[in-house]
């Protein structure tokens, strides 16, 4: 299936974020979740919601077994495909629906590819271990390997019935990297397109074997220079400096303050194979989603 409900799109050469999204979509709470979200970011940034559902072989091979039951629910499945991208249309948003079959992962990086993509969107799924929450394996290998943006919905974030919040308060999770990157400008765009306060968050964690070697004053004249060029841009900006486990002081931060959104760089501790584990403690226990960018933040 490849329901679109426009006949072309092109991506423009804009200074806009989220121009091009895309949505892993399953029917379940927190799919539903990232779809509103995406919904969201398209009215604001007058993006293209492409979204895709994607059989595994295994489902797609129970189904192809269980002989005349196939049929009846591959027909819902396309009835239901068909619905999502009516009322997407209903609401202005141009869109694209897609039906796959193959690895989850592989489908989701070849669409991202092909169409574009600035932003993906999808829930988290994966268990929680005994020291800590684990994502996964569909959602790590995204943020490991997507060469774009990828917000994240957890437990804490699911929607339900209510309302997608307004975004007034971004937490920036940074490693303070000595050259601006990628996240830096994002958040500079997205804070000043939503009217949204930043606060500029750096944990120190002296457990690990990759220990911020500053001091902690060179620590904290990073982030007021980090901070002062987020002023400068005319976002309302303030820093923390924090010490402790990495995962844990970001969601206690991001519920003190009531964040609406964290962001990671993907390198978030630079060469740390801890910095997955940091993003999916974030994940797992935070009331709002998070959106990790490609290089450091």
């Amino acid at each position: 299936m490849s329901q679109s409900s426009v006949v072309s799109f092109t991506k423009e050469a804009t200074s806009l974020l989220f121009q091009n999204i895309l949505v892993a979509y399953d029917f379940s709470e927190t799919s539903e979740t990232a779809l509103r979200h995406a919904v969201t970011f398209a009215r604001k940034f007058g993006g293209f919601v492409n979204v895709v559902s994607v059989q595994s072989g295994a489902e797609y091979a129970a189904e192809m077994d269980s002989g005349a039951g196939r049929g009846e629910s591959h027909r819902q499945l396309m009835e239901d495909l068909q619905r999502l991208a009516e009322r997407l249309t209903a609401q202005g948003i141009r869109n694209r629906v897609v039906y796959r079959t193959g690895a989850v992962a592989d489908v989701l990086v070849q669409l991202a590819t092909e169409y574009k993509v600035d932003l993906m969107l999808l829930g988290a799924y994966g268990q929680r271990g005994m020291d800590r929450p684990r994502l996964g394996s569909t959602a790590e290998y995204m943020l490991r390997c997507m060469p774009c943006a990828v917000l994240t919905i957890g437990p804490g974030a699911v929607l339900h019935d209510l309302d997608v919040p307004p975004m007034r308060m971004l937490l920036y999770a940074s490693s303070l990297p000595k050259e601006p990157g990628t996240a830096e400008q994002l958040v500079t765009t997205l804070a000043k397109e939503m009217s949204a306060k930043v606060e500029v968050v750096h944990v120190v964690d002296n457990r690990t074997r990759f220990r911020d070697i500053r001091s902690e004053e060179e620590m904290k004249l990073a982030e007021e220079v980090l901070a002062g060029g987020l002023r400068r841009a005319g976002v309302q900006t303030g820093w923390r400096l924090l010490s402790g486990s990495q995962g844990q002081r970001i969601v206690e931060r991001s519920t003190e303050i009531h964040a609406d959104l964290i962001i990671f760089g993907l390198e978030h501790v630079p060469g740390s194979p801890d910095a997955v584990g940091t993003i999916s403690m974030a994940i797992w226990q935070a009331p709002c989603p998070v959106l990790t960018v490609p290089g450091p933040a």
